[in-house]
């Protein structure tokens, strides 16, 4: 009951303890009048069960029973914009809704998960050995061993799983970096999901340059390995893993360099701090496609990593990006008023760096003083740069202090 209410439009919603919270109501209070609102809330569900099937030792202790929602009711969040009255307080609690839900199994192969809201589930038994690897890269690997399951408001449901028959993956990293070393060198695995490649789990090379991956489950995957943060990256053919089975899988490390340099397209003469990407261009065993696919993912994967310093040319132009795995790259320079250059097939194949000469043009800048009614200026304040003719936003910088600056970009309107 709430007394004292002024009149107008109110949002109302309620949740407790077990339950999933109510879809938000709207409703009027009118002056003088009792309004009346039933607010229905449904109860959580509890899904129950055991393994079927010998576990091996040492393996329930990384095991997960994970589901997720296939058309679980999901409730309305509170809308931001309901206005307060004085002397009123709003308190927006959380509350159980339609999402993915994951337990532990106990020693004697049963599991019980709790709060899970009604709906249908497809669960599976996967591992959380890797807990390591960015949450929205990575996630326990699900068996092919999946079923579906009905959750009823307030009930308990029981439904035991096949135990998972999960593999290994190993191998040698040849030239790895040093373990121990902040920038050492890892490996990460990859399964596809749709188009994409995706990052599943990543482990450290140790002293040794051997890499492990435990309780893999049976599917097809594909390995890569980093070297100082993502300077020499290299992708190794797809592997398949059976059922229980233990599959190795050597990977070349850093085998040579590229080496170059950069120099302004009018003038020929060398440009100074020029920065050097190489990325993947063309994998063994994928096509061309494929490939630029995998090397966006290995990218994604490794981002934020700050291992290896920027690559920039010297006084003359020159550069050199080492510890490269064989393979075709894509070399590309670009700098904070050139525009970025051509890229650049090269093939390293031995430790002899392939030499690349890198042609860049001076790109236009746009700056200015951006003002504000108050004077003030927000941090959350940027400035955009677009071109009709090229049908879109080119550019987008922060405004610092009042002054904005854009670019490089090419000559035009």
């Amino acid at each position: 009951v709430f007394d004292g209410v002024p009149p107008g439009k109110y949002s109302l919603w309620a949740n407790a303890p077990g339950h999933v919270g109510s879809e938000s109501v709207t409703l009027d209070v009118y002056e003088e009048y009792s309004t009346a609102v039933l607010v229905r809330l449904k109860a959580t569900g509890t899904l129950t069960g055991a393994l079927l099937g010998l576990t091996p030792a040492g393996q329930l202790e990384h095991l997960v029973v994970r589901g997720v929602p296939l058309n679980a009711v999901s409730t309305a969040s509170p809308t931001a914009s309901v206005s307060v009255p004085s002397g009123f307080n709003l308190v927006v609690q959380s509350r159980p809704s339609a999402q993915t839900f994951q337990g532990a199994i106990s020693p004697d192969g049963t599991y019980a998960i709790t709060d899970i809201a009604p709906g249908d589930y497809r669960v599976s038994v996967g591992t959380n050995l890797y807990a390591e690897a960015p949450a929205d890269e990575a996630g326990p690997e699900e068996s092919d061993a999946q079923r579906t399951v009905s959750i009823p408001s307030g009930q308990t449901v029981r439904l035991d799983l096949p135990a998972p028959r999960l593999g290994r993956v190993f191998g040698v990293v040849s030239r790895a970096m040093p373990a121990g070393d902040d920038c050492q060198s890892e490996v990460l695995l990859f399964s596809k999901s749709g188009d994409a490649w995706v990052v599943r789990h990543r482990t450290a090379v140790d002293e040794g340059g051997m890499y492990a991956f435990e309780l893999v489950a049976e599917g097809q995957y594909l390995l890569a390995t980093s070297y100082g943060g993502g300077v020499g990256i290299a992708v190794a053919p797809l592997v398949q893993v059976g059922a229980g089975a233990s599959v190795r899988q050597d990977l070349a490390g850093g085998h040579g360099g590229i080496a170059g340099q950069v120099v302004d397209c009018s003038t020929g003469k060398p440009v100074r701090l020029a920065r050097i990407d190489a990325s993947l261009f063309e994998i063994a065993g994928v096509s061309e496609d494929e490939g630029r696919r995998i090397a966006g993912s290995v990218s994604q994967a490794l981002k934020g990593k700050n291992c290896a310093p920027t690559i920039e040319t010297d006084e003359d132009g020159r550069f050199r990006v080492t510890q490269v795995p064989q393979g075709k790259y894509e070399v590309e320079a670009s700098g904070e008023t050139w525009l970025p250059s051509s890229r650049v097939v090269t093939e390293v194949g031995s430790d002899t760096p392939p030499d690349v000469t890198l042609c860049v043009k001076a790109g236009a800048m746009v700056a200015g003083r951006v003002t504000t009614p108050s004077g003030a200026f927000p941090d959350s304040i940027s400035a955009q740069l677009f071109s009709p003719a090229r049908e879109g936003l080119i550019k987008n910088a922060m405004v610092e202090n009042g002054m904005v600056q854009l670019g490089p970009v090419e000559g035009g309107g």
